[in-house]
């Protein structure tokens, strides 16, 4: 059955209920994870570059203040709600803000 947007908030609303605790584990190698942790911002606050894709020196790709690192397995569990493990690989991680984010502990 598809999801219309009801149901995708009714899910969204069950996710993030006050009574669901919601674990979040992420596993990478410790190489990536270094990489994460002491990654320093580009530019000044809300920089953004473009630069010729790799490969593709006619298009463009936005550059953003950190860079993705690559994690083996995300996976999301709740208490009353995804009571079963959700779980994703290989999948992309990367450093959200700018002054919340310039720490490497």
């Amino acid at each position: 059955m598809p999801h219309n947007n009801n149901n995708k908030q009714t899910l969204f609303e069950k996710l993030y209920d006050i009574d669901n605790v919601v674990t979040v584990s992420v596993t990478m190698v410790p190489e990536e994870w270094t990489a994460l942790l002491v990654a320093q911002p580009k530019g000044e606050f809300g920089f953004r570059e473009f630069r010729p894709k790799k490969n593709k020196p006619d298009e463009m790709e936005k550059v953003g203040r950190y860079d993705w690192q690559k994690a083996m397995f995300f996976t999301i569990l709740g208490t009353k709600f995804l009571t079963s493990p959700l779980t994703f690989t290989d999948v992309g991680i990367i450093k959200k803000s700018f002054a919340g984010s310039i720490s490497n502990v």
